[in-house]
């Protein structure tokens, strides 16, 4: 039974409904419309989430309700919040590929290391040893694992084990690796945990762009600095990377251009990324011509990647 705590699960009749009341509306989308989208193309809940690109009325005429907020231009948010999830995806496996070369590159060169006895202090030592054995454990009834955990018996080396672990225990090992045997800092350690969060929203179809807003977010040097190779102005970068979810997106460029080191790679993601942002996002901007937060966004990404495509 729902409580009074609860929100009540509603039809898309309902959903549409409510959304109206909201002051959204549905001129270019119709309502029948919007109730097959609803029911067949994606959930009221993730949808209504870009409601927060947009203000409310604090007038006496629609006190609380969206500001010229056509249900239509929340579909093509949902839209273009998909293809930037694809991409970034695509460009966060990239990041975790090289983190694993250049880790195996790292420790193949360090005389006092055979590629065995890393693994093993490193599960020694880490935060949980339990916990690690427990998850590779797991991890052997897997059809893309279990070849490798059954060859080795749990003495593994630093080249098999990358390919059994998920990213944060890959960050983990890498950061242990530096730390402790070749006491330095880490190259890009904090911004890999970064690129960690987003990978992951993007793998588990999070919302990316659903409030992308100035915001009090930390600007972080190294990223500012490279923002700003673009021709971002002072105020554009602060704007923009005060935003958590911007200043992410802005981190896994940097990490991927300073790590990522095949040429090819590189090329065929800027290539992509442009391409996306210049045509795909631009395809409906009419949409957004009088929500400065939403251009704005469009017009910083379209920036940055002129700049990395064609540099």
């Amino acid at each position: 039974m729902t409580t009074a705590s609860e929100k009540p699960m509603l039809s898309s009749s309902e959903q549409v409904q409510y959304m109206k009341n909201k002051g959204v509306l549905f001129t270019i989308t119709s309502e029948d419309e919007a109730k097959a989208y609803l029911e067949m193309n994606n959930n009221y809940f993730k949808l209504q989430a870009y409601r927060e690109n947009y203000d409310k009325s604090t007038g006496r005429a629609n006190p609380g309700k969206y500001i010229n907020l056509e249900f239509a231009y929340l579909q093509e948010l949902a839209k273009l919040d998909m293809y930037l999830r694809h991409i970034i995806l695509k460009m966060c496996l990239d990041i975790e590929h090289y983190v694993k070369v250049n880790l195996i590159r790292d420790i193949e060169k360090n005389p006092n290391e055979d590629g065995y006895s890393i693994v093993e202090d490193y599960i020694n030592n880490c935060y949980n040893p339990e916990r690690l054995r427990k998850k590779i454990t797991l991890h052997s009834s897997s059809l893309y694992c279990r070849g490798l955990i059954e060859a080795y018996k749990w003495n593994f080396p630093i080249w098999a084990y990358v390919e059994i672990t998920d990213m944060g225990d890959l960050i983990s090992l890498y950061n242990f690796y530096y730390i402790k045997h070749l006491n330095t800092k880490p190259p890009f350690s904090q911004n890999l945990e970064r690129v960690r969060q987003l990978r992951n929203a993007a793998a588990h179809n999070n919302c990316i762009i659903n409030n992308i807003r100035s915001g009090k977010a930390r600007i972080f040097t190294e990223v500012s600095e490279f923002a700003g190779k673009s021709g971002c102005s002072k105020d554009q970068k602060s704007a923009r990377l005060s935003n958590a979810r911007t200043s992410q997106i802005v981190n896994m460029l940097y990490v991927f251009d300073n790590l990522v080191t095949s040429d090819g790679v590189k090329k065929a993601r800027y290539e992509e990324f442009y391409n996306l942002i210049k045509g795909r996002f631009y395809h409906h901007c009419g949409y957004f011509k009088t929500n400065s937060t939403i251009m704005s966004f469009i017009a910083f990404l379209r920036k940055m990647l002129d700049y990395l495509y064609n540099q």
